[in-house]
């Protein structure tokens, strides 16, 4: 990472592409967990969507379950946090802004000799 863009994307695909959908696989994850396997399998069926897509992803997973957005953010910083006590450079910035500010100056706040396509 010195010295290179490192891109970190934060999780947003559907939530029951995480969850298992065989029987023995909610067995064994309801055994772990120390709850009812029905429990298990209500919550895989409440996850699917018809279309992922449009779903409940990214800013709208967010709302409902902050701490996963939580999570994310605290290895982000954590991360940052280990770059800069081994003297790494790093840049963190918000792709979003980043668009948003590219778009209407021409300004990039990447680096000084970072294309701004990186």
């Amino acid at each position: 990472m010195d010295g290179y863009p490192v891109t970190i994307r934060l999780i947003d695909p559907p939530l029951h592409e995480f969850v298992p959908h065989d029987r023995a696989k909610q067995e064994e994850l309801a055994r772990e967990l120390k709850i009812d396997v029905e429990k298990v399998a209500r919550r895989v069926e409440q996850l699917h969507e018809a279309n992922p897509m449009l779903g409940h992803r990214g800013c709208r997973l967010s709302i409902t379950y902050p701490e996963i957005l939580e999570m994310q953010v605290r290895a982000i910083i954590e991360a940052a946090i280990e770059c800069q006590k081994a003297e790494l450079k790093y840049y963190l910035r918000s792709c979003i802004r980043s668009f948003w500010i590219g778009r209407s100056s021409g300004f990039s706040n990447k680096p000084p000799g970072v294309s701004p396509m990186n």
